[in-house]
């Protein structure tokens, strides 16, 4: 088992927190991402790797997205305020630099602590949706790396939605020429 607590615990209060209907195969996949993160330490974990063992059911487990995301709005299909899917490769990059400094404890002067940068990263991915599913579980898997690293308690909700808003709206400025019309990017 695990050092820190039972996976299935830290799954099902996830599960409850972000409102996820799994499959027992599904819960246990989870699991499995959960000890490759508990028994990490504070070597960087491969997000994609990361996300087959999440996904492990999922045929793209492990891929980029390769087009836009939609949701349905009311009765239409709209388009999800999304990097470009040929930025993703490039984001990312940032975003391991990011996560690997974070895990170092190189916190950057503007942020006030590590919980704050933990946030950030995971926030971060969260605004590139690099893959087609379980993009929110991944990064606060990754978040949870974080903190671990650093002594801190796994979180298993993810912050207030506001805060995100907030925080992917400035995301999207900062990196306008990645999304394209919906961000007014060419």
């Amino acid at each position: 088992m695990s050092r820190f607590f039972p996976p299935s615990e830290y799954v099902d209060q996830m599960q409850v927190s972000l409102g996820l209907s799994l499959t027992p195969i599904t819960h246990a996949d989870y699991c499995d991402a959960v000890v490759k993160v508990q028994q990490a330490g504070e070597k960087p974990l491969n997000p994609v790797h990361l996300h087959e063992v999440l996904c492990a059911g999922d045929v793209h487990a492990g891929e980029f997205r390769k087009g836009s995301v939609h949701k349905l709005v009311g009765t239409k299909m709209v388009e999800r305020p999304l990097p470009r899917h040929t930025s993703i490769q490039k984001l990312m990059y940032s975003f391991k630099r990011a996560y690997r400094a974070a895990l170092r404890g190189d916190i950057p002067s503007e942020i006030v602590n590590i919980e704050a940068f933990a946030w950030q990263v995971a926030a971060t991915g969260r605004c590139l949706h690099p893959f087609q599913c379980g993009n929110r579980q991944l990064f606060l898997l990754l978040e949870n790396h974080i903190r671990q690293a650093h002594g801190l308690p796994w979180r298993v909700d993810v912050l207030d939605k506001d805060k995100f808003h907030e925080f992917r709206s400035s995301y999207i400025f900062h990196n306008r020429e990645h999304y394209g019309e919906i961000a007014g990017a060419p």
